[in-house]
């Protein structure tokens, strides 16, 4: 099968622009913080489920023990997690100062989500989400995304 081509000024090329000025921005602001965006990832999500066991965390991400030991360690040096012993397992939270990093760039990204969206109507802005929300939804069975310039192209190849 031939690769797919999506070329110049496609929802792709549109959507692919505007997550990376979201990583840029949220790079910055995470940065002060001593996070990376993963790291931020799992800290908002470890603040949102309280009480998580370490295998909880690592199938939640999909990703293998090791990684999820890494995670936990840089995120408790930095003092925006903690373990509990509960019987046998450990039980992971969040602390108060993780909780408030997490709070603080969530107004953060709302702020930068308000002024890239800011010419949008109300109507606009939900109709944009829904039609994300679907797309998001499509799987690209057997087929795997690579890109090669964002300028140019992006090619979807079988594999």
């Amino acid at each position: 099968m031939n690769p797919i081509i999506v070329k110049k000024n496609t929802i792709l090329k549109e959507v692919l622009l505007l997550e990376n000025l979201f990583e840029v921005y949220c790079e910055k602001e995470l940065e002060e913080n001593n996070l990376t965006i993963g790291l931020y990832i799992y800290l908002s999500f470890i603040d949102e489920n309280r009480d998580l066991t370490f295998l909880e965390l690592t199938n939640a991400f999909n990703v293998n023990k090791a990684h999820t030991t890494r995670v936990i360690q840089k995120l408790e040096a930095l003092n925006y997690i903690v373990k509990t012993r509960k019987s046998k397992k450990f039980e992971i939270n969040s602390t108060e100062t993780g909780s408030k990093v997490v709070s603080l760039m969530n107004l953060k990204i709302k702020d930068w989500e308000n002024k890239q969206f800011s010419r949008l109507s109300v109507d606009e802005k939900q109709l944009v989400i829904k039609m994300l929300s679907n797309i998001n939804c499509i799987k690209l069975n057997n087929k795997k995304l690579i890109i090669d310039d964002i300028k140019d192209e992006v090619d979807i190849i079988e594999y």
